[in-house]
C-alpha cells in the first residue's frame, strides 16, 4: 500500500472520529436520551468507515460494540459482545468454515460432479 493511499485512510479515519465526536456533542433532539444520540453517532461511524472502506469491514463492525462502551451506550464491554455469542452466529462461522474447507481442497467440485453423474446432465 502506497503512502498516499495510507494518508487517505488516516484522514478518513480522523474524519470519521470528528463527524462521530460532533454528533455526541451535538444538542439531543427532543425525545431522544443521550444514549439514543451516541448510539446514533456510533451508526454515523460504522456507516463512515463501511462506506469509504477506510477500515476492513471486519474491523469497522468489531469496533461497534468497542465504541459503544467507549460512549456509555453499554455499562460494560461483556453487555456489548453479547450479539456476538448468540448460537446462531457460531452455526453460520462452521457452516463458513465448512464451506471454505470443501472449497480449499476442492470436494465441492467433486460433489457437484458426483450428483451430476447421478442424476445426468439434463435438466429434467
Amino acid at each position: 500500500m502506497g503512502n498516499s493511499q495510507t494518508q487517505k485512510r488516516l484522514i478518513l479515519f480522523a474524519v470519521a472520529i470528528l463527524g462521530t465526536a460532533v454528533i455526541a456533542a451535538a444538542p439531543s433532539p427532543a425525545g431522544l436520551s443521550i444514549r439514543g444520540q451516541y448510539a446514533v453517532a456510533t451508526m454515523f461511524f460504522a456507516g463512515f468507515l463501511w462506506v469509504t472502506g477506510t477500515l476492513p469491514l471486519a474491523v469497522s463492525a468489531v469496533s461497534i460494540p468497542f465504541v459503544l462502551t467507549a460512549l456509555g451506550v453499554y455499562d460494560d464491554l461483556d453487555t456489548a459482545l453479547v450479539g456476538f455469542a448468540d448460537h446462531l452466529i457460531f452455526l453460520f462461522i462452521a457452516g463458513f468454515m465448512l464451506a471454505n474447507a470443501l472449497q480449499k481442497y476442492d470436494i465441492d467440485r467433486r460433489i457437484a460432479l458426483w450428483m451430476m453423474s447421478k442424476m445426468g446432465s439434463s435438466p429434467r
